[in-house]
């Protein structure tokens, strides 16, 4: 899911096998050399723009709709 990975190294399809659920549904599981390779390269990028805290923070926060303040003070009214 590329619109949720703002930092890190995805796994590419091709790298995964397919396996069909009990949802019926598709979902691939990635085969364990090609997470090895991840790692690896991660390991190599350490520090570099990208793969960092900042990169997935400011990527996350874009999906922060409502400041956790305003959902506590909005729970708390109707409890007190």
């Amino acid at each position: 899911m590329p619109e949720v990975c703002f930092a890190g190294v995805q796994v590419p399809m091709a790298e995964a096998d397919p396996y069909w659920t009990v949802l019926k549904s598709w979902q691939f599981v990635p085969r364990v050399g090609a997470l090895v390779e991840a790692l690896e390269h991660i390991w190599r990028q350490q520090g570099r723009a990208g793969l960092d805290e900042g990169a997935a923070r400011a990527g996350a926060i874009t999906f922060d709709v409502v400041p956790c303040n305003e959902i506590l003070s909005a729970l708390e009214k109707p409890s007190l």
